[in-house]
């Protein structure tokens, strides 16, 4: 819950605009709408740092420049094949404090964040009708089907075609 007080001016302008924009349902309505419902995201996120309620995550380390740079690194290019040492090159810090700072704040190393990371993507991708399991296997950057369908287990306790199955 934010209070109205500490909610500043654009959150409420937001939730005004959001709420003109449903009852006018104009062409392109939803469009803009889920634009201002990001925006909304955006602040409410930014909120929670700013009152000290995001302590873990993602979004707290992204409050630290270095840690932020990696993991734009890793988002911006999943598929890079990645090193701990070309993170750190990248992000100017040490492996032991990358490694420290990732586990401590995110919960896995940077490499295992990436890995996870990809599967995430996959994940999405398998949904997708004309999408294989063979074709994402390929697309993350496996090198076989058995070898991306173990990672995936790993990930989501089930395999992707599974997975597939149980989404649809």
């Amino acid at each position: 819950v934010i209070r109205r007080n500490l909610a500043g001016n654009m959150l409420p302008r937001l939730i005004e605009l959001v709420i003109e924009e449903t009852s006018t349902q104009g062409f392109g309505s939803d469009s803009v709408i889920e634009r201002l419902c990001d925006g909304l995201f955006v602040l409410l996120i930014r909120y929670c740092i700013e009152e000290g309620l995001v302590r873990e995550g993602v979004f707290a380390a992204m409050q630290d420049k270095r840690l932020a740079t990696a993991l734009g690194l890793i988002h911006q290019q999943p598929w890079h094949a990645w090193t701990l040492n070309e993170l750190c090159a990248r992000a100017g810090m040490s492996k032991s404090v990358l490694s420290e700072k990732f586990s401590a704040l995110i919960g896995h190393s940077p490499i295992g964040y990436l890995t996870s990371w990809r599967l995430q993507i996959a994940a999405h991708w398998l949904l997708e009708p004309d999408m294989t399991v063979e074709k994402v296997a390929e697309r993350c950057g496996y090198n076989s089907v058995p070898a991306f369908s173990k990672a995936f287990k790993r990930q989501f306790a089930q395999p992707p075609g599974a997975f597939r199955r149980h989404k649809e």
